[in-house]
């Protein structure tokens, strides 16, 4: 998991605990106002049955900007990339 970080590089990794991007969490998160950004994510093999590969969220009341990925290998996930939202009225 990655939680406001900036200039960041997750490389040649692999197992079944794919990535999850964080950038704080309601009030807290908006105040502390430090988004993930800048962040590369590089040959990754996962392997993840009930939830994506890469999850942007749910907690990012800080915000989340340019992330990129490639080179990546999903087997048997039920999706590649997820966008956790939650809209308030």
């Amino acid at each position: 998991m990655t939680y406001s970080c900036v200039n960041t590089k997750i490389r040649d990794s692999s197992g079944d605990d794919c990535i999850a991007v964080k950038s704080g969490w309601d009030e807290y998160g908006i105040r502390y106002n430090k988004p993930t950004e800048h962040l590369s994510i590089r040959r990754f093999h996962c392997v993840s049955p009930y939830s994506a590969v890469i999850a942007l969220g749910s907690e990012m009341s800080g915000g989340i900007r340019d992330v990129r990925a490639e080179d990546i290998t999903a087997v048997d996930s039920e999706s590649g990339i997820r966008i956790k939202s939650k809209f308030y009225f």
